[in-house]
């Protein structure tokens, strides 16, 4: 006796299917890959834009105490500071020891805040907010005197950080399509010379199992006969005769199994003729 597999389906195990799981998992891969590094690329240069915004703070402030001019008991401010400020984007402040506010130039807090010496913090306004950075104010002894305050419109980090996700966007897009068309070439030629011998394997099992059908039912035909002829047989010889008749017809039936899963991914016209039922019965 012989088993009787389950039949299975040739398009799962074919090689189409094997070309799209391979490169499914390549753009699930490469899908990983880009991301991690478009996360990574975007971290770094924001942290490096918020870096020279920090940089830029502290040389605004700097530059706000070449203008301050000392006298016994305060300072005032001199010179137009103003030539060295985007008043739209950048403004200073000046405070006293006390936390007095002496004089403003440029984009500045409408409303009263007190200054942080420095750290580097935001200040919400209306419509904006303000990166903001302060400083003391030493005089030619080293006392200090006061404190400076540049402050900075955080649109121009915004608009830096928007121009650089657009550029990844668009890098991240043009990288996926090129991928794309890539990786499924070079899927369908890693997988072209299996594509090539599972077609050979298919065409042999079809020949070999067309072939075998009338071998298999001449020992299956023969062995009945045997029995059914000859009515002194013994009976162990009857039942001999009939194991093999039933071992053939098993084989017979995984024969036209393999047929048809051989051809499972041939078109179905060439399976299918007219019968003239007529003829047949005149």
């Amino acid at each position: 006796w012989l088993p009787i597999s389950r039949p299975v389906a040739m398009d799962a195990v074919g090689p189409s299917n094997l070309s799209r799981r391979l490169f499914r998992s390549y753009a699930i891969a490469f899908a990983i890959v880009l991301a991690v590094f478009a996360l990574s690329v975007r971290f770094a240069f924001v942290a490096m834009l918020e870096r020279q915004g920090d940089a830029r703070l502290g040389t605004l402030a700097r530059a706000g105490l070449a203008a301050v001019r000392f006298r016994s008991d305060a300072f005032s401010i001199e010179g137009d500071i103003t030539r060295a400020l985007r008043a739209d984007q950048e403004g200073l402040q000046w405070f006293d020891v006390r936390g007095n506010l002496v004089e403003s130039r440029g984009l500045v807090p409408k409303r009263i805040v007190l200054p942080r010496i420095g750290e580097r913090y935001a200040i919400d306004m209306d419509n904006d907010v303000l990166l903001t950075r302060t400083i003391e104010i030493p005089d030619h002894a080293g006392v200090v005197r006061g404190l400076i305050r540049a402050s900075e419109s955080k649109d121009a980090l915004r608009s830096a950080t928007q121009a650089l996700d657009l550029g990844i966007a668009i890098g991240v897009l043009l990288a996926t399509l090129t991928a794309t068309v890539g990786g499924w070439s070079l899927t369908r030629q890693a997988v072209r010379t299996t594509e090539e011998s599972f077609e050979r394997l298919r065409q042999f099992t079809a020949d070999a199992s067309h072939e075998l059908r009338g071998p298999i039912g001449a020992i299956a035909n023969n062995a009945q006969l045997a029995a059914n002829e000859n009515e002194g047989l013994a009976l162990s010889t009857r039942m001999r005769l009939a194991n093999i008749a039933t071992i053939a017809n098993e084989m017979r039936r995984l024969v036209d199994d393999l047929l048809i899963l051989a051809r499972a991914a041939q078109p179905m016209t060439r399976e299918l003729f007219v019968v003239d039922l007529d003829k047949i019965l005149e």
